[in-house]
């Protein structure tokens, strides 16, 4: 479970399987897509994304992987050493 402020960033980032967004409460915003509670994402090795929390409510998700996270953005690579 992942909790998050309101206005909150992810770093940019991969995967090197799935992962899957359940999210629990507030709204997250990936690219052009909105996801609120009830909604889910999905996104594979595929896709190089930065979600983050939008509107007044600290996001709560339910994140559930397969592989390995791998940050794509230019000073966040050297995170992947720690991953």
């Amino acid at each position: 479970i992942h909790i998050a402020e309101p206005g909150a960033k992810i770093f940019q980032h991969t995967h090197d399987g799935d992962e899957a967004t359940l999210v629990l409460c507030g709204a997250l915003q990936d690219g052009e897509d909105i996801f609120n509670p009830g909604d889910v994402s999905m996104v594979n090795e595929n896709h190089t994304h930065n979600p983050s929390i939008i509107g007044n409510e600290p996001g709560i998700c339910l994140i559930i992987m397969s592989g390995k996270v791998r940050f794509t953005g230019r000073f966040t690579r050297a995170f992947n050493f720690l991953t």
